[in-house]
């Protein structure tokens, strides 16, 4: 069917809650600011939700409403806007805080288009099922700060063929038990242009990007930087008495 949009969010909400299923497909943001949803073929509703205008940080699925549980699309933003109207990059700031993530059957690996794109916290206090052989994010550039930071019932976390940023809490607090780079590297974040009151979202120690239930990390033929990152990170005070074991395979 043809996407229908809404000016106002609360139009949106009620419509898309009221709609037959149980699930809706997060795909991004929408091109012309607006909130759209579509159904596909398979009855599957998919939504689209408007950037700020101010700072570009996506609408957030659970602080609007949406009733319906979250599956993930193949590739997120596919056909969204990466910058607003005032130019701002898109910022997928805690999109899916507080939702339940649903693994149907393939929907457990996804990409995100873009450059950079910021994803600090998108998976904040989520819940997720079927997810039993974890979560693949592949051929991304994201900064991933607290991106899965207090989420629930998602034990591994695979990043692949990607370019990573910020990696301060990225499952600090989750039940995130094993986190495997394969082909992936590290980029520093610049914050040249960070403001006085903006926080530096950097991490000192391992302890500051893992959290205390995570147990391995293997990095598979990824890029020296970001091996020499995490090596770097070792080096700081430990906050948790656990042993974190690395697997480095070239």
């Amino acid at each position: 069917m043809t996407a229908i949009e809404y000016d106002s969010g609360f139009d949106f909400i009620d419509v898309v809650n009221d709609l037959d299923g149980d699930y809706v497909k997060f795909m991004g943001t929408s091109i012309d600011s607006r909130y759209c949803f579509d159904i596909d073929e398979n009855n599957v509703i998919h939504v689209n939700l408007p950037m700020d205008d101010h700072d570009g940080v996506v609408r957030k699925v659970g602080a609007l409403g949406i009733k319906k549980n979250i599956i993930l699309p193949r590739k997120l933003n596919y056909l969204g806007n990466v910058t607003n109207s005032n130019g701002k990059m898109v910022r997928f700031k805690r999109t899916l805080e507080d939702c339940t993530i649903v693994n149907r059957q393939l929907d457990d690996e996804f990409e995100i288009v873009g450059k950079r794109i910021d994803m600090e916290g998108f998976f904040n206090r989520s819940f997720f099922i079927g997810f039993d052989n974890g979560l693949l994010i592949r051929d991304s550039s994201i900064e991933v700060a607290h991106m899965f930071g207090n989420s629930k019932c998602l034990k591994d976390v695979i990043f692949k063929n990607c370019e990573l940023s910020s990696l301060v809490g990225m499952v600090s607090d989750s039940d995130v038990e094993s986190v495997t780079f394969e082909d992936c590297s590290y980029v520093a974040r610049d914050n040249s242009n960070l403001k006085s009151w903006e926080r530096r979202l950097e991490a000192t120690t391992l302890d500051d990007v893992f959290g205390w239930q995570t147990k391995v990390v293997n990095l598979n033929h990824c890029d020296v930087s970001l091996i020499e990152e995490l090596m770097r990170l070792n080096e700081g005070s430990q906050m948790f008495f656990r042993e974190l074991e690395i697997n480095i395979l070239d």
